[in-house]
């Protein structure tokens, strides 16, 4: 398997991938309608500048007790039951200036040059024993294990919603599988000759 067919495979995906995030997040608003929004968004927000926070990850309500102290679990697990609960991640203070997309593109292309890299080079170590469906299903299926273990998690142990979690696992299977036919088209085998074997020789026949 030659390097240039691995690095022209990468690109290949790099850039379908990179395409279908877009496209799905911008042309079809597949993510949209599963992201909700506050019906007082300014009084939240106005209530989290409020609370002076540091950025990062914040869940309500907070677990702010051991696994072993019993009543403080039980008074947890009533907060849980009564509701609300939220997860979500918090930036505080404000910005200087908008944020400019430059970056947040950039850095979107970097990830998927290394996601398509590693798929790249997993598909490169497998491809012999491959044709180009089998090829095509190997970069799907990597799609199809990205989504799941990336996301699924979420819903089972952070209350993620049915609808994000589908969206989200249905964009992955969809970009690879964009990007697994390129893929599949550019990185396989080398072609070699194999030279024939000679038949056995009558005489080394008869002599056996």
């Amino acid at each position: 398997m030659k390097v240039r067919r691995v690095v022209l495979g990468a690109l290949a995906g790099t850039i379908l991938s990179f395409v279908w995030i877009n496209l799905s997040w911008v042309a079809f608003d597949l993510h949209g309608k599963s992201i909700r929004q506050f019906p007082d968004e300014p009084a939240i927000a106005a209530a989290l500048k409020a609370q002076n926070v540091e950025r990062g990850i914040y869940v309500i309500p907070a677990m702010t007790v051991d696994y072993d102290d019993e009543a403080g679990m039980a008074a947890h697990l009533e907060d849980n039951r009564r509701g609300p609960y939220m997860m979500g991640v918090v930036r505080s203070g404000s910005l200087e200036e908008a944020p400019a997309m430059g970056p947040f593109m950039a850095r979107g292309i970097a990830i998927q040059l290394v996601s398509a890299l590693i798929a790249a080079v997993l598909l490169a170590a497998a491809a012999s024993n491959l044709n180009f469906i089998g090829r095509f299903m190997f970069v799907l299926m990597l799609g199809v294990f990205a989504g799941v273990t990336g996301h699924l998690p979420n819903w089972n142990w952070w209350w993620f919603p049915v609808d994000h979690t589908v969206v989200s696992i249905a964009d992955s299977i969809i970009g690879w599988a964009i990007a697994g036919l390129a893929m599949a088209a550019i990185i396989k085998p080398t072609s070699t000759t194999q030279p024939t074997p000679k038949p056995a020789v009558a005489a080394e026949k008869a002599a056996a």
